[in-house]
């Protein structure tokens, strides 16, 4: 049995993001964008997760092509990504390894946190993503602090698929 349930999203139409020399160029950033916001949503629709993760992960290597990732021309998607991670009692990922990749920004970034605290938002989950020793724990500190100050006062984890409210020290 699991503890923890994850969703993400790292492909649209079977190609992964990470190899954006094919996923991003020549597309505009609605072509790359918006389908990747799509299957976000589907993905959280599905109601199979307790937590989904890094849900601007597009801006990634997307920032490469477009320059800094605005989010507001995807506010409508965007928003309804957050109702409905709400509505489900789903947690959202705080992803720090965006402050070590080129976005040099949380997935998702405070602006979108604001938001979905604004909807009603209060179950958060965050990570660093690490996939070296190094990163293990990278950012977090920083970012405890930021959150706290949009009004998080909590960071969900997971014991048998229950989840446990730890208050942010």
């Amino acid at each position: 049995e699991f503890d923890y349930v994850l969703g993400a999203s790292h492909y649209v139409n079977g190609v992964i993001l990470e190899d954006h020399d094919v996923y991003f160029l020549g597309k505009t950033a609605e072509e790359a964008y918006a389908p990747f916001l799509a299957n976000v949503l589907a993905a959280v629709e599905t109601g199979w997760f307790d937590t989904i993760a890094h849900i601007d992960l597009c801006k990634r290597y997307g920032v490469r092509y477009y320059g800094p990732f605005d989010w507001e021309p995807y506010h409508e998607v965007i928003e309804r990504i957050l109702r409905a991670v709400i509505s489900r009692g789903m947690s959202l990922e705080i992803n720090t390894s965006g402050l070590r990749q080129s976005p040099q920004d949380t997935y998702p970034s405070l602006d979108l946190l604001r938001l979905y605290a604004s909807l009603g938002g209060e179950l958060i989950t965050i990570g660093s993503d690490a996939h070296t020793p190094a990163h293990v724990g990278a950012g977090i500190a920083s970012t405890l602090g930021k959150i706290r100050q949009i009004g998080f006062t909590a960071i969900s984890t997971y014991s048998a698929r229950s989840r446990i409210d730890v208050p942010i020290a």
